[in-house]
C-alpha cells in the first residue's frame, strides 16, 4: 500500500492503532511541521486537523496527492449535523472521507457527495491479551465516561465497574477475563451517529458478553434482533442483565452465545480492517 501519514502532532491512541495497522514507517508519517512537498502520493489523516493543514491539504492536492480523511469522533460533542458539517470544513478540501459506520456513510450523503463517502469498522487491539482461566460475570464499561450517557448512579444502581483504557492499560493488557461489558448513549450529541465499533470490538476480542442500547451502529452490526439490547429509558435493564449472567455463567449457553457472535467479531480482525483500507486507498 503507497501511503503516507500525514497528523497533527501528539499521538492518541486512534493514530497508534492505525500506525500499527497499516505498518507505516517512520518516513512515511509527517505532521504540519516537518511536510515535504510531496507529489502523487496517497496521504491518510486521522482525526485532528487545523487550518494549517487545511492549507497544506490545499497544495498537496496542487501536486496530485490523493487525501483521505477519517474523522472517527472528532468534534463528537458537537449538539447537531449542521453544527458538525459547518465545523468540518476540511471535508470540502479532501478526496475520499472514511466514515465508521455503513449507517454513518448514509447519514452523511444528505450532507456529502456520495461519491467521497466510504466506511470501515474499527479492529480490536491485538495489544490487549486475554485471561480464560476464568469467566467474570462483572459489568464493565470500558472508556471514557464523557462519551457515555452512564453516570455514577448508573455505576452505583446497576454495580457497573468503569475501566478507563487509557489509564489502565495494564489492567486491561494482563488480567483481564471473559466477562460482561455495557455501552449506553442518549441522542443528546452527535457521538450517537458518530459512534464507532470500538467497544463491541473489544468485548467480543474478550470473549465477552454485551449489552446496551439500540445506538445505530451497534443495530446495524448485532442485527435488531440482538437479544441484549436493553431500552433507552433502562426499564428493561436488570432483565437484559441478568440474562447476560446466565450466559456467561452457563457453559452451554456461554459457547452457544460465542458460536452466534462469531460473525461479528470476524468483522473487527486487524487483517480484514487492513484490506478493508487497501480496498478504499486504492479504489
Amino acid at each position: 500500500m503507497n501511503i503516507i501519514f500525514f497528523y497533527l502532532g501528539g499521538e492518541p491512541n486512534s493514530i497508534i492503532m492505525k500506525k500499527k495497522l497499516l505498518k507505516l514507517k517512520e518516513n512515511k508519517i509527517f505532521t504540519n511541521s516537518n511536510l515535504p512537498v510531496l507529489k502523487n502520493n496517497k496521504i491518510l489523516i486521522i482525526k485532528h486537523f487545523n487550518q494549517e493543514m487545511i492549507e497544506n491539504i490545499k497544495n498537496l492536492k496542487k501536486n496530485k496527492n490523493i487525501i483521505i480523511y477519517e474523522p472517527i469522533d472528532y468534534k463528537w460533542n458537537l449538539q447537531n449535523m449542521d453544527e458538525y458539517i459547518n465545523y468540518m470544513n476540511i471535508f470540502k478540501y479532501v478526496d475520499k472521507i472514511i466514515l465508521p459506520s455503513k449507517y454513518c456513510k448514509k447519514l452523511m450523503s444528505t450532507y456529502i457527495n456520495n461519491s467521497k463517502l466510504y466506511y470501515n469498522y474499527h479492529e480490536f487491539d491485538e495489544r490487549f491479551k486475554l485471561n480464560t482461566t476464568k469467566r467474570d460475570d462483572n459489568i464493565y464499561y470500558i472508556g471514557d465516561d464523557n462519551k457515555s450517557s452512564l453516570t455514577k448512579f448508573h455505576f452505583k444502581k446497576y454495580n457497573l465497574i468503569h475501566i478507563k483504557s487509557s489509564k489502565n492499560y495494564n489492567l486491561l493488557k494482563n488480567t483481564y477475563y471473559p466477562s460482561i461489558h455495557i455501552d449506553y448513549l442518549l441522542k443528546k450529541n452527535i457521538y450517537y451517529y458518530f459512534h464507532t465499533s470500538t467497544k463491541l470490538a473489544t468485548a467480543l476480542h474478550f470473549k465477552s458478553i454485551f449489552i446496551c442500547n439500540r445506538i445505530p451502529i451497534y443495530e446495524e452490526l448485532l442485527s435488531k434482533d440482538y437479544e441484549l439490547f436493553f431500552k433507552d429509558d433502562l426499564s428493561d435493564i436488570n432483565l437484559v442483565i441478568n440474562k447476560a449472567k446466565d450466559i456467561i455463567n452457563n457453559d452451554i449457553k456461554y459457547n452457544e452465545y460465542l458460536y452466534k457472535i462469531k460473525n461479528v467479531l470476524d468483522e473487527f480482525i486487524p487483517s480484514q480492517i487492513y484490506n478493508k483500507y487497501n480496498n478504499i486507498i486504492n479504489e
